[in-house]
């Protein structure tokens, strides 16, 4: 198991702002298998007004294989889903949960396509959206 961290604060105005801590626990239990869960705290500040609690907790599984190939190509693909736990009415969430899946494709070479679809049927309040990614890095 193998964890992080991360704290980041914006501030919208001088009477607004929004602050969070959040962590990534990783679990693999195979060589080809992942669960990650991503836990948030927030704090929100508008005015006088100052709410805090736990966001939405992202979940994923993750499937990935690299290929005996002259590029070592790897595929991989991702179940996501997002528990409403955050108190939605205080915008500490989304109070809908969401499931995505994405896939993607890479090589040695250096670019790793991906698209990404969250499905319609798990959200009551947003159309299904689909995005492209491109990660360009430099293997030695």
């Amino acid at each position: 198991m193998t964890g992080s961290a991360r704290a980041a604060t914006l501030r919208f105005t001088d009477t607004t702002s929004l602050g969070a801590l959040g962590g990534v626990l990783e679990y693999r239990p195979l060589a080809w298998l992942r669960f990650d869960v991503a836990p948030t705290l927030v704090r929100a500040t508008s005015g006088a007004t100052t709410v805090s609690g736990v966001g939405d907790l992202p979940l994923a599984l993750e499937a990935s294989t690299k290929l005996a190939a002259p590029l070592k190509p790897e595929l991989a693909a991702s179940l996501i889903a997002t528990l409403p736990t955050g108190r939605a009415a205080c915008g500490l969430g989304s109070g809908v949960a969401n499931v995505g899946v994405e896939l993607g494709a890479g090589t040695r070479a250096a670019a790793s396509p991906g698209p990404s679809r969250f499905l319609p049927s798990t959200s009551r309040s947003r159309p299904g959206s689909t995005s492209m990614a491109m990660w360009i890095s430099r293997h030695a």
